[in-house]
């Protein structure tokens, strides 16, 4: 070693002063959370658990039995008709949550 350091560390024959070693050790713990797994967004998850809530919903399983596949007007009526009642079932069940309702312009309705 070199001389002798009162206030700081010796580390492989290089001095390293207190300011630049805490510097040293705060990069390495940043760097270490950044390895963290990702979690979803609580909106995110709640969402999709409203959508898998809507899908099961009475109302749209109802609409879905009345599919007519040789119709296309009512394949169009019918779609139109259960993404309505999706979106307003998805809406209702994020304010029981408590959380913001998905989108933000209503959808235009063709009729």
């Amino acid at each position: 070693m070199r001389g002798a350091v009162l206030s700081g560390a010796v580390l492989s024959g290089a001095v390293l002063s207190g300011a630049v070693l805490r510097g040293a050790v705060l990069a390495a713990l940043l760097a270490l959370a950044g390895c963290a797994a990702p979690r979803a967004a609580p909106v995110e998850t709640a969402l999709a658990e409203c959508r898998a809530e809507a899908q099961r919903s009475p109302e749209v399983r109802r609409i879905g039995r009345e599919v007519n596949p040789g119709n296309p007007e009512n394949l169009d009526r019918i779609g139109a008709e259960r993404g309505d009642v999706e979106r307003r079932f998805v809406a209702e069940c994020m304010r029981a949550r408590g959380l913001p309702a998905p989108g933000g312009v209503e959808p235009v309705r063709r009729g």
